[in-house]
């Protein structure tokens, strides 16, 4: 079970006065809501899942308030439901990618948590979109809200190591940007402080594709919207594809993402810059985000109408 985060003494110390807006009552919270009109809610904890049932986009539970069985009100409302395991005191790797996968979707997403939910709050801040809501339970049923910036992602990265490595670069023709394309970029802006992002030109992608694939203007500009509206705007270059290689086997020094299928790729171009006296890539590999079916989101399916961009 790879850990990605263990509270100790000191964080938890910190923790328990949090830089958010606290309130008394769920009607300040519908207030205040009202009055900011947040981008995305995401909630934290079985109860504020409950009192604001409805109105959340993501929520995070596990049965569970002060330790002892959670009676709901009412079930529920989501589309999208993942299971994880996460001990108190952690975070485990498969619980914050199961947080990340929600902000994936348009879709409600629930994500249930057998263990304890508490520190779930890092990966729902961290990859909240901006000016979203996290919305989470204290004692004494008080209600903690944080209203999502860039210093809040900076808050997050107190506590837990994010954005290694200085560059990171991936590629693709997202030819139909859908949930399995979002979930690549997220990951990259995670491990990186800046990110180029290599797109395929129209031509490369005809020789790639056996499908009509969209102008390159429209791929990118999908691309855009989806990277300012999580506020990474500045962290980011987009490049034109005109092999598979891109600047990947000349840039000087940098890491890449890849999936599974092009894990030989990587190890290609390392060859590549290895011969050119180039130091290696440092290679990640991230799982492609799976469709409600299992399969992997992929823009042949969608063509084929057996799902649609969020893998249903």
């Amino acid at each position: 079970m790879e850990i990605v985060y263990k509270i100790n003494d000191e964080h938890r110390k910190q923790l328990s006065l949090p830089p958010c807006r606290i309130f008394e009552s769920k009607d300040e919270v519908i207030s205040f809501i009202e009055k900011i009109k947040p981008f995305m809610i995401t909630c934290i904890g079985d109860f504020v899942s409950d009192e604001f049932n409805g109105i959340w986009k993501n929520a995070v539970i596990d049965n569970k308030t002060m330790r002892k069985p959670y009676k709901r009100s009412k079930k529920l409302d989501f589309k999208i439901k993942f299971f994880s395991y996460n001990p108190a005191g952690v975070i485990t790797k498969h619980a914050w990618e199961s947080v990340k996968k929600c902000f994936c979707f348009s879709s409600k997403c629930l994500v249930e948590i057998k263990g304890e939910e508490d520190l779930l709050g890092f990966p729902a801040l961290y990859f909240s979109p901006k000016n979203s809501l996290v919305i989470f339970g204290l004692p004494g049923k008080r209600i903690g809200c944080f209203y999502t910036n860039e210093i809040h992602r900076e808050f997050v990265k107190k506590f837990i190591p994010l954005e290694k490595e200085q560059i990171v670069l991936v590629g693709g023709t997202f030819s139909y940007f859908h949930a399995g394309h979002k979930y690549f970029l997220l990951s990259a802006f995670e491990i990186g402080k800046k990110v180029y992002i290599g797109v395929t030109s129209d031509e490369f992608a005809k020789k790639l594709k056996s499908y009509n694939v969209p102008e390159f203007e429209k791929r990118v500009e999908k691309i855009e919207n989806f990277i300012k509206e999580f506020g990474f705007e500045n962290r980011c270059e987009i490049t034109e594809l005109n092999d598979v290689y891109g600047i990947s086997t000349e840039i000087e020094k940098a890491s890449i993402l890849v999936t599974p299928d092009l894990e030989k790729r990587a190890k290609e171009i390392n060859q590549i810059r290895k011969r050119k006296g180039l130091e290696n890539l440092k290679v990640f590999v991230i799982e492609k985000l799976k469709a409600k079916n299992g399969k992997c989101i992929c823009c042949k399916r969608i063509l084929k109408g057996e799902i649609n961009e969020e893998g249903l």
